[in-house]
């Protein structure tokens, strides 16, 4: 199964047509759409900060009603944690928003749709880039 990234639900919705083709296989193939509660929360701050707030606040939650969102468990916490010590033991750290995005992931089962490098840093996260 797959997890679709900030990256390119942020393509997706600002109408990038390598980003519809993407997201269009999966859903074609019935593949689920699958994002995380930390990259749901991304983009509701990004809505709320933008100058068209309501219209992107309209299409998000029409992007969400047909999207699973992972969310935040303690398997999930705990893969974070392992992650974020084994990153900060090696002086690799990223962004710990992502730290938790691959502990959801890597918790979940999932492979990560991404174009962003630095999850490359993160043991045992499946990555696909788009």
């Amino acid at each position: 199964m797959v997890c679709l990234d900030t990256n390119l639900l942020v393509a997706l919705l600002r109408g990038d047509d390598s980003a519809a083709k993407v997201v269009g296989g999966f859903e074609d193939s019935g593949k689920p759409l699958r994002t995380t509660a930390i990259t749901e929360y991304e983009l509701f701050k990004g809505a709320h900060l933008s100058s068209r707030r309501e219209e992107n606040l309209q299409r998000l939650r029409r992007l969400f009603d047909g999207t699973e969102v992972l969310r935040l468990t303690s398997e999930a916490c705990g893969e974070a944690g392992r992650i974020y010590s084994r990153l900060e033991s090696r002086g690799k750290m990223i962004n710990e928003f992502d730290v938790l995005i691959g502990g959801i992931v890597i918790a979940s089962e999932e492979t990560l749709v991404t174009r962003d490098e630095h999850f490359t840093a993160i043991e045992g996260l499946r990555l696909q880039s788009w």
